[in-house]
């Protein structure tokens, strides 16, 4: 059985109790993560082959649509709950890999952590970045994307990046690059 290491202690506890093999796989915060956790995967469903395929196609799309610009547009993700990605996140390096300069590690915001409306005003980001909203039932959570004040921030650009792409880190995390890029 695959998991994460955040899936929940007692259902991991229980698969190993009636003896089945439970491989974990921490969160990925790097595209060297994602290439590790690869590897280790297609290893342990002896596909190696076609691991070392999927991680050459992520080489090859995470080239094409590298940036590194000469001056770097600031940029600021901002999800439900105020929450941004600050340095060590995944989200920073396909930023940092896409030619934007991260607001929240320039402000020493480190992982996922809340940023308040009121200083991502203040700092007004080139690029607002949020998760593309997926129709379903309204949250009070993400009420707060709605407010003015974010529409307020002159000339800032905003770009939807599907959670698809980055809250797993797989191979597919390079659309997120491609995004970041083309925005």
């Amino acid at each position: 059985v695959l998991a994460g290491t955040f899936t929940t202690r007692a259902t991991i506890g229980m698969l190993r109790r009636l003896g089945f093999r439970v491989e974990e796989f921490p969160p990925a915060a790097s595209f060297a993560d994602i290439k590790s956790a690869m590897q280790r995967l297609g290893g342990l469903l002896g596909q190696r082959a076609k691991a070392d395929q999927l991680l050459q196609h992520l080489d090859e799309e995470l080239a094409r649509y590298a940036r590194t610009p000469e001056k770097r547009r600031s940029a600021a993700t901002y999800y439900a709950n105020n929450y941004t990605s600050g340095r060590g996140t995944l989200t920073a390096e396909a930023m940092q890999r896409a030619g934007l300069s991260n607001m929240a590690e320039t402000l020493g915001a480190k992982g996922v952590t809340r940023l308040p409306l009121e200083v991502l005003v203040m700092n007004a980001p080139d690029l607002l970045i949020g998760l593309a909203r997926q129709p379903r039932a309204p949250a009070l959570a993400e009420e707060m994307l709605a407010h003015p004040a974010l529409r307020a921030i002159a000339g800032s650009d905003q770009a939807a990046v599907p959670d698809k792409y980055w809250l797993c880190g797989t191979p597919f995390t390079a659309e997120a690059v491609r995004v970041l890029a083309e925005a």
